[in-house]
């Protein structure tokens, strides 16, 4: 079903393209005729959901078979393409449930490992300065250096 509506998503999104009045006529028309041909499933809310979904991954190759519909509506929320990423990643190679993946999204996760790296950066940093000898032999050798 992920790759189905990926592929509707990017039917409609190539259709409207940038013209937002001719995208609103375009999701009704398409919502009364598959509802009338395949059942529920396509209300217009839906498809917004599937071009969203063609938008936030537009390369079909890089969809994990690991997640559902569910995981990818999640990860649709998240605006920044790196963080989406992380969270892709993540949740399809940790096997995270999608209340998981939730929690982790809404928590910011990424966001709070990223700081939490940046402060043990600093004193790694701050680590090297103080074990690693002083390259100037002037002061290695004592001399008092204005």
């Amino acid at each position: 079903m992920v790759v189905a509506y990926w592929e509707i998503g990017q039917q409609i999104a190539e259709a409207i393209g940038e013209r937002a009045e001719y995208g609103k006529n375009l999701l009704q028309y398409l919502s009364e005729r598959l509802t009338a041909e395949f059942g529920k499933g396509f209300a217009v809310r839906s498809l917004r959901n599937m071009r969203q979904f063609y938008q936030a991954f537009p390369i079909r190759s890089t969809l994990r078979t690991e997640l559902s519909w569910s995981h990818y509506r999640i990860l649709m929320r998240v605006e920044e393409p790196q963080h989406r990423e992380f969270y892709l990643k993540e949740c399809a190679d940790e096997s995270w449930t999608i209340r998981q993946l939730e929690r982790q999204v809404n928590s910011f996760y990424y966001e709070r490992l990223l700081a939490t790296q940046k402060e043990h950066r600093i004193e790694i940093e701050a680590e090297i300065h103080t074990t690693e000898p002083n390259k100037d032999p002037r002061v290695a050798m004592g001399f008092n250096i204005q």
